[in-house]
C-alpha cells in the first residue's frame, strides 16, 4: 500500500483496526527543545512510532498511521503499518483523526485511536484493552489514561464515529462528557506501559529511569541524553 491515502483494507472479523496519527516532523514535540535539538526530536517521534507499531503488530492489529508527512508514511510503511496521508492538512489532531475516521473507517464496527509517544506500552496491553472494550456489546467508549489521569493515550470507540476527538489537556474528562452526554457507555482502562506517554522534559527523565529493550531507549542512550541530563543536574 503506498502512501496515497486510498482505500486501507479492513480489519477482518476479530482483528482490531489501529489509527496512529503523527504530525509532521519539523512540528512536533516542541516541549522537548530544552533538551532536544530540532533532528533528535524527529528521530524520538520515529523511534517512539516503531515501538508502538510492533506492539500493535505483537497484538495482532492492523495499523493505520496517519499522517500528511512523506516521512513519516514511509517509515511506517517500512514496519508493515499502513500509511494513510491527509490529502489536505488539517489544522489540528482532531480534526485530522475526524476526517479519517469520516472518510475511511465507516465499514469498521469499532477503532482504536493510539498516540504513538508511548513507547513502552506492550503487546499484552493492548489486548488486555481491546478484551475490556469488547466485553460491551453496545455502543462504547473506552479510555486509557495518562498517568496523572488528565489527558487520553488510547481510546477505542464503537462505532468509530461514537463521539468528536477531544485529544489534548484534560481530555479525559472531555471524552467522557462527550460519551455520556450522548448515552453511550463509558469505561477507563488503565496500563502502566500506555500511561507513559513523553512529552516533556520530567517525561523524558523518568522514561530513562526505566531501562527497556526499545527503539526509544537505544537511541536516547545513543544520544548522549542520560549524560545531559546529568550535566544539567551538576549545573544547578
Amino acid at each position: 500500500m503506498g502512501a496515497t491515502g486510498g482505500a486501507q483494507p479492513q480489519a477482518g472479523p476479530g482483528v482490531m483496526r489501529a489509527l496512529l496519527p503523527v504530525r509532521e516532523l519539523n512540528t512536533v514535540k516542541r516541549r522537548l527543545s530544552s533538551v532536544l535539538t530540532d533532528k533528535e526530536r524527529q528521530r524520538l517521534v520515529l523511534a517512539m512510532l516503531g515501538d508502538v507499531i510492533r506492539a500493535g503488530h505483537g497484538a495482532g492489529f492492523v495499523l493505520d498511521v496517519l499522517s500528511a508527512d512523506p516521512d513519516v508514511l514511509a517509515f511506517a510503511a517500512g514496519l508493515g503499518a499502513n500509511p494513510l496521508r491527509e490529502h489536505v492538512r488539517q489544522k489540528s489532531l482532531n480534526a485530522a483523526l475526524e476526517w479519517a475516521l469520516s472518510t475511511r473507517y465507516i465499514d469498521e464496527s469499532l477503532v482504536m485511536v493510539l498516540l504513538p509517544d508511548v513507547p513502552l506500552v506492550t503487546s499484552d496491553e493492548l489486548t488486555t484493552l481491546v478484551a475490556a472494550a469488547l466485553v460491551h456489546s453496545g455502543p462504547c467508549v473506552m479510555a486509557v489514561p495518562d498517568r496523572a489521569a488528565d489527558g487520553t493515550n488510547a481510546l477505542i470507540c464503537q462505532p468509530p464515529w461514537a463521539i468528536p476527538m477531544r485529544f489534548g489537556p484534560h481530555s479525559l474528562r472531555g471524552h467522557s462528557k462527550l460519551a455520556r452526554a450522548r448515552g453511550i457507555h463509558w469505561d477507563v482502562c488503565s496500563l502502566p506501559g500506555l500511561a507513559m506517554d513523553i512529552d516533556v522534559e520530567a517525561d523524558l527523565s523518568e522514561f530513562l529511569a526505566r531501562p527497556s529493550e526499545t527503539d526509544t531507549y537505544r537511541l536516547l542512550t545513543e544520544l548522549g541524553i542520560p549524560a545531559r541530563f546529568s550535566q544539567r543536574a551538576i549545573r544547578k
